[in-house]
């Protein structure tokens, strides 16, 4: 089975919406369903996969480091994609930049998006 990735048509409305449920404004979906529910009212525009058949949060505390590994799959099919494709981005980085990234290295580039987004948890 191919490893499909969840899309999001806003990542603003997404981003607002980790943080209110971060914060305790907003409550933390129980279920796959009430995640689809509160995202459509967020007008977050995400797409998920009919493979993704449950959800589940995790949240850090100020004494625990949570290390959240990719799916395998999707890092192995991500990695063979970069064989051949270029390194794609959410359009808000060229955006923020002015200009399209280029990614000379991306096999590097990658690991360090992994890396970055492991130390710095949310942030």
């Amino acid at each position: 089975m191919e490893f499909r990735q969840i899309k999001l048509a806003n990542y603003t409305a997404f981003g607002e919406k980790v943080k209110a449920w971060a914060k305790g404004n907003d409550p933390i979906p129980g279920d796959l369903e009430e995640l689809r529910e509160q995202l459509a009212a967020a007008e977050v525009g995400a797409t998920i996969p009919d493979n993704i058949t449950k959800v589940k949060f995790i949240q850090a505390d100020d004494d625990t480091w949570i290390v959240r590994l990719p799916a395998k799959q999707y890092l192995e099919a991500s990695e063979k994609r970069l064989e051949e494709a270029d390194y794609t981005l959410p359009a808000f980085y060229e955006r923020t930049f002015r200009s399209k990234p280029h990614v000379e290295d991306k096999m590097k580039f990658q690991a360090e998006r992994i890396a970055d987004y492991t130390i710095n948890g949310c942030g």
